[in-house]
């Protein structure tokens, strides 16, 4: 029977946020799927070749924690574990699975199949993105949104009325997840495969640009992410962890916070480039 490599990871004392910590430690490293177990320990699927670099990035943000390495049998758990998904509701705005989706024509419903991946709405972050860009004026608006992943901001915003979306990533499999849930809900969005420090040619071209990276790449990008925004633009940050925070604003200095908003563990942040 073929097997899955993962790791299980179990944080020392109560963490209500510890799949969110796993995640978020896992940005970057092809985490297939992140499962919660009821004994309170996580257990994450990752490729082989990237285990022990997942092990130490876990190590790095929960120190604490017992990490066990895995070889989990094939037993359908990436179908079993993404049928338990639900839609979740983000202001006006429902982010669904193809099989719970209360109303697919509706244009405040976004179909974003999991495909083993994340940005289906279900994490902190990805909700106050959605939630910020409802409090932006959207409407008639050109919008790029960095760091795609399945393409469910940038959905959201031509959903809210953006003229023109922009939506990059520097991995072609999100690319790929990204454009099918694109043609799944029946939106014209730009799709590209970049990395954030190859954007100059689109400087200063967007009203609104969002970035639901990690607190780490918002502060390395922050020059390339505020060039894109034009003078009076917003920005839509998030994926930054509480103690990330101080740091983000400090990097993003020519903009001026507009609003900060929390989810547990996580922030989001609103602002306006001033220079």
């Amino acid at each position: 029977m073929r097997t899955y490599p993962a790791i299980r990871v179990t944080p020392r004392g109560a963490t209500t946020d510890a799949a969110d910590l796993v995640a978020a430690a896992l940005d970057g490293l092809g985490a297939l799927a992140i499962q919660e177990e009821d004994a309170g320990s996580v257990v994450a699927y990752v490729s082989d070749d990237a285990r022990e670099r997942a092990r130490e990035a876990v190590l790095a943000m929960l120190p604490d924690a017992t990490i066990e390495l895995l070889d989990v049998p094939d037993e359908d758990w990436a179908a079993r574990s993404q049928a338990a998904l639900t839609s979740i509701q983000a202001g006006a705005l429902t982010v669904a699975p193809p099989w719970d989706a209360p109303d697919v024509s509706h244009p405040a419903t976004i179909v974003i199949n999991p495909a083993m991946g994340f940005g289906t709405g279900h994490h902190a972050t990805t909700r106050l993105c959605l939630l910020a860009l409802q409090k932006e004026e959207i409407d008639g608006a050109d919008v790029i949104d960095v760091g795609t992943g399945s393409g469910v901001l940038a959905i959201a915003a031509a959903r809210l009325g953006a003229a023109r979306v922009v939506a990059v990533d520097n991995d072609q499999d999100a690319i790929d997840n990204a454009v099918e849930n694109v043609a799944r809900n029946g939106v014209d969005l730009d799709l590209r495969c970049i990395p954030i420090d190859e954007l100059r040619g689109l400087e200063g071209r967007f009203d609104v640009v969002v970035a639901n990276l990690t607190g780490a790449a918002l502060v390395r990008f922050a020059v390339h992410l505020q060039r894109l925004a034009r003078e009076n633009g917003r920005l839509v940050l998030s994926g930054i962890l509480s103690e990330e925070a101080d740091a983000v604003v400090e990097a993003f200095g020519a903009s001026a916070l507009v609003e900060r908003t929390a989810e547990g563990e996580w922030v989001c942040f609103r602002l306006r480039r001033t220079t």
